[in-house]
This record gives structure tokens, C-alpha cells and sequence, in this order.
């Protein structure tokens, strides 16, 4: 049973992005946020709406 909720999981469409910010708040807790160091704004709201719409152009693709 535990195993179908797992798949369920994964295959739902909202997965990849939910991947994604955890994925971004990971990095942001383990990287110093000193200006001018590479990857500094990975957490920025800036870089979370950059994101949000390249995911939903793509699923707008596969499902229109």
C-alpha cells in the first residue's frame, strides 16, 4: 500500500516542481549568501518565479 501512495506521488504532475523548491531551499540553508558569490540568489523570489512559469509553459505544453 505504501508503495502505490509513493507512486501516486511521483507521477503527479506538481511533483517537479515541488522537487524543485525543496531542492532550491536545500541549497539555500548549506551555501553561504555573501553578495557577489556564484549562486547567491538561487533563493530569491525572482528566481522562484522564473520557475514557476518555465514549469507551467511546460506543462501547459504536454497537457494542451
Amino acid at each position: 500500500m505504501i508503495f502505490n501512495g509513493l507512486v501516486f506521488c511521483f507521477r503527479h504532475p506538481l511533483f517537479p516542481l515541488l522537487a524543485l523548491i525543496f531542492e532550491k531551499c536545500e541549497l539555500a540553508t548549506c551555501t553561504p549568501r555573501e553578495p557577489g558569490v556564484a549562486g547567491g540568489d538561487v533563493c530569491s523570489s525572482e528566481s522562484f518565479n522564473e520557475d514557476i512559469a518555465v514549469f507551467s509553459k511546460q506543462v501547459r505544453i504536454i497537457y494542451i
